[in-house]
């Protein structure tokens, strides 16, 4: 099996994967949360359609451009799951950030098309040359910085104030697929291209986990129990360690 061949089944085998998310949140699905339900179903089809998408790509030889578009992606990927934990959340300004992604999609189409009769090479001081053709990658890097941010401090903010345990538990659970969103994306921006990009299917996992399971169990004392058996383990080998070492320097 050559090289290409196994990369495309990668992908496609990933792709597949979604479906039993979506499967899973439509059928756990709450009648106050079916607003996030469809969201993340959103969120698990574009991933989906982008990891078929790049299997079919597969074989042209351009990575560049699709690594162009993967940008282009992550930053909507990234609106879908602050729309989401607004939803879930109740805030009532989630459009908001609807019309956020609507100004970037604009701006970055006048860009793209070259509407507003850009130059090539916008600026320059000798050293350094900034091209037209990477102003709308670094468009959607700048959008996607500044959405993270609002996203970390919204999230921080709402279970901080929470009053009702459950909620705050089930908050506690939305960090799952925000930090494995900003560790997915650092990725790819910095031209770290991981095949099928396999983090997505565990944002989905998680976004679809929070919303389609209603009493999660205590994050706190699933933390504990880990650093405790960590803790252990760690204890356990270091001191076979320390005990084999001894032994080695007397005998």
């Amino acid at each position: 099996m050559s090289a290409s061949l196994a990369q495309v089944i990668i992908f496609l085998f990933l792709g597949v994967l979604y479906l039993p998310v979506v499967f899973f949140v439509i059928q756990r699905r709450e009648e106050n949360q079916g607003a996030a339900t469809w969201l993340v179903v959103l969120y698990a089809l574009l991933a989906m359609v982008i990891n078929i998408a790049e299997a079919v790509w597969q074989g042209r030889g351009d990575t560049s451009l699709f690594q162009e578009l993967q940008t282009y992606i992550s930053f909507t990927l990234v609106v879908i799951l602050m729309i989401t934990i607004q939803v879930f959340t109740k805030r009532e300004a989630w459009w908001a950030w609807i019309g956020y992604w609507g100004v970037w999609a604009l701006a970055l189409a006048l860009i793209l098309t070259n509407s507003l009769g850009l130059p090539d090479a916008l600026w320059t001081n000798g050293d350094l040359v900034l091209y037209r053709a990477r102003l709308g990658p670094a468009l959607s890097v700048l959008g996607w910085i500044i959405l993270s941010i609002v996203m970390i401090l919204n999230l921080s903010s709402t279970q901080r104030q929470s009053r009702q345990p459950l909620l705050r538990s089930r908050l506690g659970y939305w960090w799952v697929p925000v930090v494995f969103t900003l560790l997915n994306d650092i990725l790819l921006f910095s031209g770290v291209l991981i095949i099928g990009q396999p983090l997505r299917l565990l944002i989905a996992v998680g976004m679809a986990y929070v919303v389609g399971t209603h009493y999660v169990p205590d994050l706190k004392n699933i933390t504990r129990r880990a650093l405790i058996y960590l803790t252990s383990t760690l204890a356990i080998v270091g001191f076979y360690i320390a005990g084999f070492l001894v032994i080695q320097a007397l005998f």
